[in-house]
């Protein structure tokens, strides 16, 4: 019998397993997956030895998510959160980047690996957190609305992010290769700007495929990896042609069907992408450098969690609004593993390096929901101690003639 299918079966039956288990934990399946691949890798039992053909299905995965985010990118819905939003997002990267150079500066490191590592925590899980405010209830609420803009912005900032990190690993960066990143990031501007000023456009073969619901999965399949290709031929990242050809189909008539079409597909492809984490957890690693990742680990989330409650007290957020948006955004996101790749794969980071990120990052996505429970305690604790503040002022006004 073919091996590679056995071990298909194996990684969906661990998924499902693991995806469950951790669901009786009030966690989202996402950590489940993650663990599988864990459990599957050379670290523990040793089950999956082949790593491309799932590291092919992942990349296709990171396509179809970058272009279902673009997909649900409400450019239309968030006008009164989208400057706040893109501020915080804005600031949170350079001060990201002006943090890690300096550190870079003490210890030595080149700055074009502070840039990444800049980037890296950047970035909070798009996934995750989406999925933590649907079980909260309160994706539609005003909290709900300014972390989701602000995870819109950064997604918006990853494909530039991307960019540079490949023109930083080109040995000798020319003229061309800063062009072509301005271009990038302009066309994208003109782009939105257009869609933004003509409203719902029509996608090609719209008449011809929107009585067959086989066409119609097959048709936006082939918009998202279809533009994916043809920016790679031209000189941009395929991510960037998933993700912005989302953003047009978001802008058209289709955008709910599309949806609801290809979100089982894109279940299944993220689920091998969170797997194909998995499978790159290093125990030995762990065991050996546990403090250097405890340490990353507690720096990174508090650096985040602080970092986001200052920049949004700064915009004009309440306080509770501060506290909970501070305490979801604390985990590195899923397009920090595919910066690290790239980084790794231009030799701006070591191995170890790569290690570091791709361990930290996966346990700041593991420890999101406890994390969470911390920052509501904490709340209460604020909201409780602004209570008696205001109780002992007003009694202070009586006593006083």
């Amino acid at each position: 019998m073919n091996h590679e299918l056995i071990d298909f079966a194996i990684i969906i039956l661990f998924s499902l397993a693991a995806a469950l288990g951790v669901g009786r934990l009030r966690q989202p399946p996402i950590l489940g997956f993650i663990l599988a691949g864990l459990l599957l890798g050379p670290s523990v039992l040793g089950l999956v030895e082949d790593r491309e053909q799932i590291e092919v299905l992942a990349e296709l995965g990171v396509l179809m998510l970058l272009f279902l985010i673009g997909v649900e990118i409400p450019t239309t819905r968030f006008h009164r959160v989208w400057k706040p939003a893109l501020s915080v997002a804005t600031l949170q990267a350079l001060l990201s980047i002006a943090i890690t150079s300096l550190i870079s500066f003490l210890f030595h490191v080149p700055l074009a690996t502070a840039i990444v590592f800049g980037f890296v925590i950047t970035l909070s899980s798009t996934a995750v957190v989406v999925k933590m405010l649907t079980t909260m209830r309160i994706t539609a609420s005003p909290v709900g609305q300014i972390i989701v803009g602000i995870l819109v912005a950064q997604d918006l900032m990853f494909i530039p992010m991307m960019l540079i990190v490949n023109m930083l690993s080109a040995t000798d960066i020319s003229i061309y290769d800063v062009a072509r990143v301005l271009l990038a990031m302009a066309l994208m501007a003109v782009i939105l700007f257009i869609l933004n000023r003509k409203g719902h456009i029509r996608l090609p073969l719209a008449h011809a495929t929107s009585k067959n619901r086989e066409l119609v999965v097959l048709r936006a399949a082939a918009l998202c990896f279809g533009s994916a290709a043809l920016s790679g031929i031209v000189g941009f990242s395929p991510a960037y042609g998933a993700f912005l050809m989302g953003i047009i189909v978001a802008h058209s008539d289709e955008r709910k069907h599309v949806l609801n079409e290809l979100m089982p597909i894109e279940t299944l492809l993220m689920m091998m992408f969170f797997l194909s984490i998995g499978l790159l957890i290093d125990i030995d690693y762990i065991v050996r450098h546990w403090r250097t990742v405890a340490l990353a680990l507690f720096v990174v989330v508090m650096l985040k969690t602080l970092l986001n409650i200052f920049l949004l007290r700064v915009v004009g957020e309440p306080w509770h609004h501060a506290l909970v948006a501070g305490f979801l955004l604390a985990q590195i996101g899923e397009f920090s593993f595919l910066i690290s790749k790239a980084a790794q794969a231009g030799q701006l980071i070591t191995d170890e390096q790569a290690s570091l990120i791709i361990t930290t990052a996966a346990l700041s996505l593991a420890i999101t929901p406890l994390w969470l429970t911390c920052g509501r305690y904490g709340m209460r604790l604020f909201l409780e101690a602004d209570r008696l503040r205001n109780i002992l002022l007003t009694s202070r006004k009586h006593r006083d003639p």
